[in-house]
């Protein structure tokens, strides 16, 4: 997984 698209899906759980 690239770091990107894990701090993406971290943002969105944060942002839930």
């Amino acid at each position: 997984m690239d770091a990107e698209s894990r701090n993406c899906l971290l943002q969105h759980k944060e942002t839930l």
